[in-house]
C-alpha cells in the first residue's frame, strides 16, 4: 500500500470514527448538559447507551457529563417526545422506539407508534413491490431489442417466453399493490380517528 493509499484509509477511519461520537470536543467544552439532556429526551434516545456515548465523547478532552443535569433535561425532553401524536409520526418515519416512555404516557405514546409503524410497512412494501416492476419492466425491455436482433427460432421462442414470464409476475405484482394499497387506506382511516381523538 503506498504512502497515499495509507494516509487516505487513515483519514477515512478517523472520518468514521468522528461520526459516532455524540458530541464534539467544542460541544463539551461549553456543555449545557440539561438543554442536551432535554434534547436527548424529545429525541427518544436510549437515555443509558446516549449518556454513555456523552461520556466517551467528551473523554477526550477531560470533560466529565454532568449526569444529574443530563438526566433532568431529559425526563423534561420525555415529557414532549411520550405524546400519542409523536408516537405517530416516529412510527410513520419507521423509527425504532427504545422503550423509553414511562407508564403513564407509554400506552398512548404506543397505539401512535403502531398506528404509524402499520402505514410505514405498507408503504415501504409497496416501494420495495414497485422497485421490483421498474426491474422487471427494464429486463422486458432488454429482452425485446435482443429479439428484434436474434434470428435462431428457439431463442427467439424463449426470449418471448421470458417476456411473458415477467409481464405475469408484474400483473401479480400490480395486484399485490391494489390489495397493500387497500388495506393502507384502511388503517389511514384508523390514523385519521386517532388523530381527531388524541387531543381529547
Amino acid at each position: 500500500m503506498t504512502r497515499f493509499a495509507r494516509l487516505g484509509l487513515l483519514l477515512l477511519m478517523t472520518g468514521a470514527v468522528a461520526s459516532c461520537q455524540t458530541l464534539s470536543k467544542e460541544e463539551c467544552q461549553i456543555a449545557d448538559w440539561e438543554v442536551i439532556g432535554r434534547n436527548d429526551g424529545a429525541a427518544g434516545y436510549n437515555p443509558q447507551d446516549r449518556f454513555a456515548g456523552h461520556v466517551k465523547a467528551c473523554s477526550r478532552i477531560g470533560v466529565a457529563p454532568d449526569q444529574t443535569l443530563w438526566q433532568r433535561g431529559f425526563d423534561q425532553g420525555l415529557r414532549n417526545y411520550c405524546t400519542p401524536m409523536n408516537g405517530l409520526a416516529a412510527g410513520r418515519a419507521g423509527k425504532s422506539y427504545a422503550n423509553v416512555c414511562p407508564g403513564n404516557s407509554s400506552e398512548g405514546f404506543l397505539r401512535g407508534y403502531n398506528l404509524g409503524k402499520s402505514a410505514y410497512a405498507k408503504e415501504d412494501e409497496i416501494r420495495r413491490i414497485e422497485s421490483s416492476i421498474r426491474s422487471l419492466e427494464y429486463e422486458i425491455s432488454r429482452l425485446e431489442k435482443d429479439a428484434r436482433k436474434e434470428s435462431d427460432r428457439l431463442r427467439l421462442e424463449q426470449i418471448y417466453n421470458d417476456i411473458r414470464s415477467n409481464e405475469r409476475r408484474i400483473g401479480d405484482y400490480r395486484r399485490d399493490i391494489d390489495r397493500l394499497r387497500f388495506e393502507l387506506d384502511g388503517i389511514e382511516e384508523d390514523i385519521n380517528l386517532f388523530s381527531a381523538n388524541a387531543g381529547r
